[in-house]
């Protein structure tokens, strides 16, 4: 399997300086560059989307987006190591641009049946971006950040659900029970626990059925 993501970044999205100012003895400013507002903004978007999503896809799904932002907008600040291949960036694309497209894309991907609602929040948030090149690149950059993610984590082994059974049969070392069916599978009736089989090792009474 391949590395999991870990909803650190999105934290480090947060609390680091991703969107640094412009450096003072320059004297001037960057209009590409943002601030964390839309950061913030799409992760609230993110966390709609994934609503009562179970906790492992829904914690993957966080992690894709935020990493996807993170790639577009690192992509044009160059302030840290990539996840993934550098990305090539205009000079002066926009951030902010970058880090809506590159969520949108990736909730889209996660979420396919709230496209409507992910597109018009979309196309709201870049309306607040003065049209130009500066925009428009962002907006490239996102898409391509996105697309790099995406492909990273597709046939990740995150799906369908694996279900270990240990193979030792050394003493005092966990065994499955030779009655009950395996782990994942429908329990007989009387005996599931909101449909499946009581996890072996969690139950701490008899079922009616032993397992």
């Amino acid at each position: 399997m391949k590395r999991m993501l870990s909803l650190t970044i999105g934290f480090a999205l947060l609390g680091g300086p991703l969107f640094a100012p412009p450096s003072a003895a320059s004297g001037a400013e960057d209009p590409g560059r943002g601030g964390d507002a839309v950061v913030l903004q799409w992760n609230a978007v993110a966390i709609q989307a994934v609503g009562a999503t179970p906790p492992f896809p829904s914690s993957r799904a966080m992690a894709i987006v935020q990493l996807a932002v993170f790639e577009a907008v690192n992509g044009i600040t160059r302030q840290y190591t990539p996840y993934l291949a550098p990305l090539n960036a205009p000079d002066g694309a926009s951030t902010d641009a970058a880090a809506v497209a590159a969520a949108h894309d990736t909730l889209v991907w996660l979420f396919p049946g709230q496209q409507g609602f992910l597109d018009a929040t979309q196309a709201e948030s870049l309306a607040a971006i003065a049209e130009g090149p500066a925009k428009d690149g962002g907006v490239a950059v996102g898409r391509a950040a996105a697309a790099a993610v995406i492909a990273n984590r597709t046939s990740d082994g995150s799906a369908p659900p694996q279900f270990h059974t240990p193979p030792s049969e050394a003493p005092y070392e966990w065994q499955p029970t030779p009655s009950c069916p395996p782990a994942g599978t429908t329990c007989p009736a009387g005996t599931t626990t909101a449909g499946r089989c009581p996890a072996r090792w969690a139950t701490t009474s008899p079922s009616p059925s032993g397992c």
